[in-house]
């Protein structure tokens, strides 16, 4: 955020409030003083507090431009907080399906699975296969 500047105003609202209190004289001040001196009290008491809200203006609108910034972020986040919503949804869907592949593979593996171990079952294991199936076990040991 712009510097000097905290949530509210910052520290120069406190001060600048103070400072726009109007520059007043009491009444009897002025018996005795001349009309050029009255004059250049007001004005002193005008470039005060031009300079005051010159101060305060350009506060706020620092502020200001800090608000658009960050409205423009949030604004930005909004628009990738959809996209990646979006994606989630469409790989959500993908992992889905994978997820169905996997289970018909799964089936079709058992499936195979169950046929050869009838095969298997059926037919006595030749010297070949009893040699296969020891290198197998012992690869797998």
């Amino acid at each position: 955020h712009p510097a000097g500047m905290g949530i509210g105003l910052g520290s120069a609202s406190s001060s600048g409030v103070q400072g726009l209190q109007p520059v007043t004289e009491p009444a009897g001040s002025f018996q005795e003083k001349t009309i050029p001196d009255i004059l250049q009290t007001w004005a002193d008491g005008l470039v005060k507090n031009v300079n005051l809200f010159d101060k305060l203006g350009l506060i706020v609108s620092q502020w200001d431009e800090y608000m658009v910034l960050c409205g423009d972020k949030i604004v930005q986040l909004d628009a990738d907080v959809h996209k990646f919503e979006k994606q989630k949804l469409e790989l959500e869907s993908k992992l889905s399906s994978i997820e169905a592949q996997q289970g018909e593979l799964r089936n079709a593996l058992q499936s195979i699975n169950a046929d050869f171990d009838k095969v298997h079952v059926d037919r006595p294991m030749t010297q070949p296969d009893i040699e296969r199936q020891m290198t197998f076990e012992m690869a797998a040991n």
